[in-house]
């Protein structure tokens, strides 16, 4: 097996992509679990599953992406915010009641990925919905910004 096909493996199987989508930032060895779900991390995912798709042309990759995309626009996607909470519990509620800016960006970025390669419009959807609230409520008329929003108020 290549350097792709080992990366791409252990992207698939390694145990921190949920089966009903989403991918955890990390897995905790001393409690056997995965970390909360990282809307960022299942951004990054996104991307990685599809450019190996890109490179292999294994549908694997673009299924995968898929599950992955279509959990953001389905369950992290807060429409009523407009806004992508940082992380998740198994259950998909939200951990911790923040939004950064950051992670939005490479959320567009992931979903943009997968549109181009789908062409699915919830997937270019979502990414402008998004690309437009980080407009609107990262920053202010005083032209200040704010990388991390307090939610549900979005407060800086």
């Amino acid at each position: 097996m290549n350097f792709l096909g080992h990366a791409g493996a252990w992207l698939l199987d390694s145990g921190i992509r949920e089966a009903a989508g989403g991918v955890a930032r990390y897995y905790h060895e001393d409690f056997q679990a995965n970390a909360p779900i990282s809307t960022e991390i299942t951004g990054y995912t996104v991307s990685a599953l599809v450019y190996l798709h890109s490179l292999t042309g294994l549908e694997k990759y673009l299924e995968a992406a898929r599950t992955e995309a279509d959990y953001l626009t389905s369950i992290a996607w807060n429409r009523e915010l407009e806004v992508f909470p940082f992380e998740f519990s198994i259950t998909s509620d939200p951990v911790e009641p923040l939004s950064f800016f950051f992670d939005s960006g490479i959320i567009v970025r992931g979903l943009l990925r997968i549109w181009r390669a789908t062409r699915h419009a919830l997937y270019l959807d979502t990414a402008v919905e998004c690309a437009s609230g980080m407009a609107k409520h990262f920053g202010n008329s005083d032209e200040d910004f704010h990388p991390v929003l307090c939610l549900p108020d979005k407060a800086p």
